[in-house]
């Protein structure tokens, strides 16, 4: 009985933490038409094109229903992977853009 109510409790938590990793994507993204310059956001959506060179990385993040450029120091996941990046909004001319100081891989969201 109570090896049941162990691996039952068990099963349990794994549930909550799935679930739970699952929601901080919706919850914390903001949509690009949402942001302001100078600000700190979050960000999820999928890499649809990536350009990595030895010290900096610049891809396409599509979010929302829109692209947006992201420039990151660092390695990042290949084109087609779901990302959760952090990072200041910035304009420029023509270019709206986020300067990420993080981008985390992202298996799934709800």
């Amino acid at each position: 009985m109570y090896k049941k109510t162990l691996f039952l409790s068990i099963l349990a938590l794994v549930a909550v933490v799935l679930l739970v990793y699952g929601m901080i994507p919706p919850i914390s993204s903001t949509p690009v038409s949402e942001m302001k310059e100078g600000h700190s956001y979050y960000i999820y959506g999928e890499i649809v094109y990536e350009l990595q060179s030895t010290n900096r990385s610049i891809f396409v993040l599509y979010a929302y229903g829109q692209n947006i450029t992201v420039v990151y120091s660092g390695p990042i996941p290949a084109a087609g992977s779901f990302v959760l990046v952090h990072g200041t909004y910035k304009v420029s001319l023509l270019l709206q853009y986020i300067n990420a100081d993080s981008v985390y891989r992202w298996y799934y969201s709800l």
